[in-house]
């Protein structure tokens, strides 16, 4: 279980590591989606960093178990 005020470090690599963003556009609209869901559960990102094949998001919890319940 995650624990609250702690910082954590999440990925999420494609199958095989296949290229997920092709486009200038496509990595635009991860930073709209993952803008939108800071807001919603109100979990600072500290940094983020994004690939053609995957990406990394720092951020910190504000409740135990936030990881699990978004």
């Amino acid at each position: 279980m995650d624990v609250s005020g702690e910082v954590y470090h999440v990925l999420n690599r494609a199958n095989a590591r296949v290229q997920i963003f092709d486009e200038k556009q496509d990595y635009q609209t991860f930073e709209k989606i993952l803008e939108e869901a800071v807001k919603k559960y109100e979990m600072p990102v500290l940094a983020y960093c994004v690939m053609s094949n995957h990406w990394h998001v720092v951020l910190q919890t504000i409740n135990d178990g936030d990881l699990q319940n978004s």
